[in-house]
């Protein structure tokens, strides 16, 4: 008797299985999957020459710690991948969310099945098997788009910083040569007084600091 309803319970594990299976494939896609046009996908796609490997489309952050705009915007990029450009939770909104546990994805497909069968005795109004399953299916959605879009930012990140560090470079040594020279040509170091009193600001690390008052100065 044992053995029959051991064997009973497997097929009908099976069966569940099997629902839980074809009721992920009926499960709606998200509602955000928009379609961009081929003038906002063009921008983002970078320009990777044979020789530097460098982005051109990407537009670096300006020296005065702001970004471009000629560059795309964050609603287009949002839309071409076709989620929500929503606000940022706070530190404490994140501490708050529930992690999910390894795997808790493939349970929604069972709880699924099995709320089809106790929909009515456990009367949740808000949880449903249709539910569960599009909680699944969103979830998946934006985690592919999660790991592709993290792969990007990181590549555009430092292709920033090698431009920063190239850039940074060449001004560094023009001003090495114009102070080589000056001794010859003292004109030089007042022609190029804008770019080494930019880098003697910046000498020590960091912004420069901002000039402080004189004491007994009246506060503004």
């Amino acid at each position: 008797m044992a053995k029959k309803d051991l064997k009973k319970g497997k097929k009908d594990s099976k069966k569940g299985g099997a629902k839980g299976k074809k009721a992920a494939a009926k499960a709606a896609p998200p509602k955000q999957r928009a379609k961009a046009a081929p003038e906002v996908i063009e921008p983002l796609l970078m320009d990777v020459g044979a020789a530097g490997g460098a982005a051109t489309a990407v537009a670096a952050p300006a020296d005065d710690g702001t970004v471009d705009d000629s560059g795309p915007k964050a609603q287009e990029i949002a839309t071409f991948l076709g989620v929500e450009l929503s606000k940022f939770l706070t530190t404490d909104q994140i501490q708050k969310l529930r992690r999910g546990l390894p795997g808790y994805t493939n349970v929604l497909d069972d709880a699924s099945v099995q709320l089809k069968k106790d929909e009515k005795q456990l009367a949740l109004s808000d949880i449903t098997p249709d539910k569960l399953m599009q909680t699944k299916a969103d979830q998946k959605f934006l985690s592919v788009r999660e790991v592709a879009t993290a792969k990007v930012q990181r590549s555009v990140y430092e292709q920033r910083l090698q431009k920063d560090d190239e850039g940074m470079g060449m001004l560094q040594k023009i001003a090495r040569r114009v102070v080589a020279l000056s001794e010859d040509d003292p004109d030089l170091l007042e022609r190029w007084k804008f770019l080494l009193d930019f880098l003697g600001e910046f000498r020590g690390g960091g912004r420069p600091k901002k000039a402080k008052k004189a004491k007994g100065a009246p506060t503004p």
